[in-house]
């Protein structure tokens, strides 16, 4: 499972850590990796236009939502993003997302069912949501 090391930054000198701009370039980095599969942003783009979810981050597109959960691992902080399809985005929604429901984040992206043509599962930290058209 790749993950995206960037780094723990104080810009300007002021001792303070934004997270936000390297979850910004995670999901970014995802974006391009998924060939721009998951479409435009609903909200436009930039650090400031992420939703902040559980310890995490949420960029919605017109195909999904690519999540991302902030973790300090040796002093750095680092960001894997998962992108999750309109439908189980949609009813991840209905379940509470990583903020309210029993799933927690995302920890796999869509994975097909090689016997079912459009079918397959996104799996999360306590469960999963299986999709068939």
């Amino acid at each position: 499972m790749a993950g995206f090391d960037l780094g723990l930054v104080t810009p300007h000198g002021t001792g303070v850590v934004v997270p936000t701009i390297y979850a910004e370039q995670a999901i970014n980095a995802k974006w391009q990796a998924l060939g721009g599969s998951p479409g435009a942003s609903l909200h436009g783009t930039g650090a400031d236009t992420l939703i902040e979810v559980a310890g995490g981050y949420r960029r919605s597109y017109a195909n999904g939502s690519i999540y991302t959960r902030r973790n300090i691992v040796n002093n750095d902080w680092q960001f894997n993003p998962f992108f999750v399809g309109l439908a189980t985005d949609q009813r991840y929604d209905q379940l509470g997302g990583p903020t309210n429901s029993f799933l927690g984040f995302p920890v796999s992206d869509f994975e097909p069912d090689p016997n079912e043509p459009g079918s397959g599962v996104t799996r999360f930290e306590h469960g999963a949501i299986y999709f068939w058209p």
